[in-house]
C-alpha cells in the first residue's frame, strides 16, 4: 500500500458484504490484492455475509492474476460512499477536500473517479433539475492527433464521465480552410438564385438540367453533351475565296472574334422548344459565361444557323442539335 493511500481496510465497515452481488463481492478481493493487502482481510470482511464459507476466499484469491484494467482502490472508495462514508482531513496527507476547505502548502487531494460517478455530483443535477459543466484546461503540447477526451490535462478521468463533451483547439486558418468557406458562400447564393428562376421557368418534362454559368439573356441553357471551347476566330467577307486562276483573296471583316459551340445529341421535345425560346426573334443577345475558374465575360452575341439531323416523330426526340454562339 503507497504512502498517501487511504487506508482501504478502514473503508470495509461500510461496505455490508450482505448486500452485494457475487460479482461485487469479488471486485472488492481483487481491488483489495491490487492495493497489496492479503487475502485474511478479504475474508476476515466476508465473514459478516451468512453465505460465507470457509476458504472460498483464498480459493478465489489465487486466481486473480491482474488485468490490463485492473479493479482498484477506487473501488472501494465509491461503494463506502454510497454506504454513508465520507473523507475528512484525518484521512492523511491525500484526503478529499471539502467545499470549505482552504488550499495550501502543499497539501495532496485524492480525486478518485467516484467522485464523477456518485452522489456528489448526480443527485444535485437530478434534484434541482439543472446540468453541472466543467471546464478543463488541455495538457501542454500538440492536441490535434489525440481523441477529445484524451486532451485535457491530469490521469484523463474527468473526461470519460460526462454525458457530452465539447473541445475546443484552436484551427489554423488555412488557403484550403477560407476556400472552403468561400465555396459554401457560392453555394448559398446559387441556390438563393435557383430558388428564385425555378418560379419563372417551366422544367416541365425537362430531362437535363439547367446551367446557370451561360445565361441568354439572363435565362439559363440546358447543359450541353461537350465540354465548352471558347476559340476567337477570324470572319472574312462573303467575297473571300479563290478566283478562277486559284488565288486566294480574302478579306477580313473582324479579327479574334469569340465563338462559342453548343452540341446536343438528344433533346425532347420540351427541351427543344425551351432552347428555342431563349433565339426567337432576337437578332442579338447578351450572354453571360462563368468559365471553370471562376471569371464571368459578358458579351453582346448572335447565334448562327442550328442543325437537326434526325427528329424521331413518334418519341419527339430531336437528335443532333447544335449551333455556334458567335461574339457581334
Amino acid at each position: 500500500m503507497a504512502q498517501n493511500d487511504i487506508d482501504l481496510l478502514s473503508l470495509l465497515p461500510y461496505i455490508p458484504p450482505a448486500e452485494l452481488s457475487y460479482q461485487e463481492w469479488v471486485n472488492v478481493g481483487m481491488a483489495l490484492k491490487e492495493a497489496g493487502y492479503s487475502a485474511s482481510d478479504w475474508e476476515e470482511w466476508s465473514r459478516n455475509d451468512s453465505r460465507y464459507h470457509p476458504g472460498e476466499c483464498e480459493k478465489k484469491w489465487n486466481t486473480f492474476r491482474g488485468a490490463a484494467s485492473p479493479i482498484t482502490g477506487g473501488t472501494l472508495v465509491q461503494m463506502a460512499k454510497e454506504h454513508g462514508w465520507r473523507p475528512s482531513s484525518g484521512d492523511g496527507p491525500g484526503y478529499e477536500l471539502g467545499w470549505d476547505d482552504i488550499i495550501g502548502g502543499r497539501d495532496g487531494v485524492l480525486v478518485d473517479k467516484g467522485w464523477l460517478e456518485g452522489k456528489d455530483v448526480h443527485e444535485p443535477a437530478t434534484e434541482l433539475g439543472c446540468a453541472v459543466i466543467y471546464c478543463h484546461h488541455h495538457s501542454k503540447g500538440g492536441q490535434g492527433q489525440k481523441r477529445s477526451m484524451d486532451r485535457a490535462s491530469g490521469s484523463g478521468v474527468f473526461a470519460r464521465d460526462p454525458d457530452a463533451l465539447i473541445d475546443m483547439i484552436e484551427l489554423e486558418v488555412t488557403d484550403a480552410v477560407v476556400q472552403t468557406e468561400l465555396d459554401k458562400e457560392v453555394v448559398t447564393l446559387c441556390i438563393d438564385y435557383l430558388d428564385t428562376m425555378a418560379d419563372t421557368i417551366d422544367t416541365t418534362g425537362f430531362y437535363r438540367a439547367l446551367w446557370y454559368d451561360f445565361l441568354i439573356d439572363g435565362n439559363p441553357i440546358l447543359i450541353p453533351d461537350d465540354d465548352i471551347q471558347i476559340s476567337k476566330e477570324d470572319l472574312d467577307g462573303e467575297d473571300s475565296g479563290r478566283d478562277e486562276s486559284g488565288y486566294m483573296h480574302r478579306i477580313r471583316l473582324r479579327e479574334g472574334v469569340r465563338s462559342i459551340p453548343l452540341s446536343y445529341w438528344s433533346l425532347n421535345h420540351a427541351e427543344y422548344k425551351y432552347m428555342e425560346s431563349l433565339f426567337s426573334g432576337k437578332p442579338e443577345f447578351t450572354v453571360l459565361y462563368k468559365d471553370p475558374d471562376g471569371n464571368e465575360q459578358t458579351f453582346t452575341a448572335y447565334r448562327s444557323k442550328h442543325s437537326i439531323t434526325l427528329r424521331n416523330h413518334r418519341t419527339g426526340e430531336y437528335r443532333n442539335y447544335s449551333f455556334n454562339v458567335i461574339e457581334c
